[in-house]
């Protein structure tokens, strides 16, 4: 099935936004941040990474995503990713960035995984959109709105994303609903960094 067709149509209903939309090639599993801490690498907000593969940094973490977005671009050939957590929608001149980083992996067998938003925040929507047009890939998942943050943690080598367990415990229902609002989140906007 393609994911970016389900997607399209998705967005042309009327309550779009209002409920989350969960589309993936498999289950997201859970994982414990105990079991990955020596060997992953943070990525705050409105920062970005584009690296190989290496065993002593295998991981990638994104920890309290609520209103940002986190897309990840995978070379399924060689295992390299470009990951990048933004918070406004991209200028031309990202968007040119983001284009010329992912033409240096030279793959033809991309994955792209977009997570984030919250409801009825559809501000970031143009940049999924935009990636869509301007970098043909393979949609493997697709986490948008919904009223809870996410922890996620990727595989450099897979590809695959995971949720972590900043407590290395499953949390009981509601304990991660979002406790920020859109004016505290609105403060902590700025421009991606490459």
């Amino acid at each position: 099935m393609d994911l970016w067709k389900a997607y399209v149509n998705k967005s042309l209903e009327l309550n779009f936004g209002t409920a989350q939309i969960l589309l993936n090639t498999g289950d997201r599993h859970n994982s414990s941040l105990a079991h990955y801490l020596d060997r992953c690498i943070e990525i705050k907000p409105n920062s970005s990474i584009y690296k190989n593969y290496s065993y002593e940094s295998r991981y990638i973490r994104f920890p309290n995503i609520t209103f940002d977005l986190v897309m990840t671009f995978f070379d399924v050939n060689t295992s390299s990713i470009f990951a990048f957590r933004t918070s406004q929608e991209f200028t031309n001149n990202e968007l040119l960035k983001i284009t010329s980083v992912i033409k240096k992996m030279k793959s033809t067998n991309l994955e792209c995984r977009a997570i984030g938003m919250q409801n009825n925040y559809l501000e970031l929507l143009p940049n999924i959109k935009n990636i869509h047009k301007k970098i043909p890939c393979k949609l493997a998942e697709l986490d948008l709105f919904g009223k809870e943050q996410r922890n996620i943690l990727i595989d450099t080598k897979t590809g695959m994303s995971y949720n972590l367990l900043m407590e290395n415990r499953i949390y009981r229902p509601g304990e991660l609903l979002n406790k920020i609002n859109y004016d505290e989140f609105e403060k902590t906007k700025s421009k991606l960094t490459f």
